[in-house]
């Protein structure tokens, strides 16, 4: 057997960078250049190996310290040149995300995904101190070939310190990043409701459903509260609640999908302030465009105009929400990066006010 050269070091550091040596690369896996699949060469196991230079190693300590069920075991671990290479279990099966993009799921299988993931995030959180994932999102769980959920990649993850008033290191993925991952606060337990939250929302939109037309609503608004003191206090909370929603436990606030997806913008959810807000701003745009004047036109004119003005403002608000899963019709708006995606519904909008002037150029001229 063939053990490459160790130079300097302690005694306990020629013993990691030996016991590291034992596994034989074999392919890389998926685009990085930093995640390997690996055999070890005495037992012939498979395993995997990653090279990390953004990391925490308190984190992996304490993982392989305290096997969690539903987390990769954490085999060994080498910190080297401001680099630590990690060793850790194979696990065999597909990304959430993967199944989402081939359209293979529906929303109950979503759901039973996120029910298992709640227990494991929930593990994690029960440790001391309490393990945060801050990076929760359909790449990062692997379902099993034998159709278990399993969470993975733990570089932005974090030990919970109650006496920390902000994340000092900014981490996690844009579009399921709470706001305290951007600065405004310290990342607590909560901070992982957010993204399981964004999770459910994220997942139900790639395959089609619009969230506000299910019983699930309430859970993802309530999960993705800006506040973190407003969301669920533990994923224990948070299952508890999904399945009362599966359940029709709440259905008193539930719509059937094929009205609620009716209800215009604002009132499909059933949540009171959202509908508060909803009714105010549809007064406002109708207050607006009944009391506007132009000038040098006829009483005909003056009423086409009035109707067009409140069709825009309304109009812009119904794409805007997406509102029948209305973006769909327009390419860009199918983008998955969020860049992307937010000049689509722009050009939709500007699109639709284009439609809209083309309308009053055409028809003003027959009612002078």
């Amino acid at each position: 057997m063939f053990i490459p050269a160790l130079k300097g070091g302690t005694l306990v550091d020629i013993e990691k960078r030996l016991s590291i040596s034992y596994y034989q690369n074999l392919a890389g896996i998926g685009d990085s250049d930093h995640v390997y699949l690996v055999r070890h060469r005495e037992t012939g196991k498979i395993y995997v190996k990653k090279i990390l230079s953004i990391y925490n190693s308190d984190v992996y300590k304490q993982l392989k310290n305290n096997p969690i069920n539903g987390v990769p075991n954490v085999i060994d671990y080498y910190e080297e040149d401001n680099k630590l290479t990690l060793i850790e279990e194979y696990i065999s099966g597909v990304s959430l995300w993967e199944l989402i993009a081939e359209k293979k799921l529906l929303m109950d299988d979503v759901i039973r995904y996120i029910l298992e993931l709640c227990d494991i995030v929930g593990r994690l959180h029960d440790l001391t101190p309490p393990l945060i994932h801050r990076d929760i999102k359909p790449q990062n769980i692997i379902i099993s070939s034998s159709d278990s959920v399993f969470l993975i990649d733990f570089n932005a993850s974090k030990q919970y310190s109650p006496d920390e008033t902000c994340d000092t290191i900014l981490m996690g993925t844009e579009g399921y990043a709470a706001p305290e991952q951007y600065g405004f606060g310290a990342s607590s337990t909560r901070t992982d409701i957010y993204g399981i939250g964004k999770l459910m929302k994220i997942s139900f939109e790639e395959l089609g459903i619009v969230p506000d037309t299910t019983v699930y609503a309430p859970v993802i608004a309530q999960c993705t509260y800006l506040i973190s003191q407003f969301r669920y206090n533990s994923t224990y909370e948070l299952k508890s609640a999904i399945i009362e929603c599966r359940d029709g436990k709440h259905l008193s606030r539930h719509i059937p999908p094929d009205k609620a997806r009716l209800l215009p913008p604002g009132f499909r959810t059933l949540i009171p302030w959202k509908m508060l807000l909803a009714t105010t701003g549809y007064i406002l745009a109708f207050s607006l465009c009944t009391q506007m004047t132009v000038k040098n036109v006829s009483p005909a004119e003056l009423v086409f105009d009035r109707i067009l003005c409140f069709a825009m403002l309304i109009g812009i608000t119904l794409i805007s929400s997406n509102y029948l899963n209305v973006q769909q019709r327009f390419p860009l708006c199918k983008s998955r990066n969020k860049g992307i995606k937010i000049l689509g519904i722009v050009l939709f909008n500007l699109t639709y006010i284009l439609f809209l002037l083309a309308i009053m150029v055409a028809v003003s001229p027959l009612l002078k």
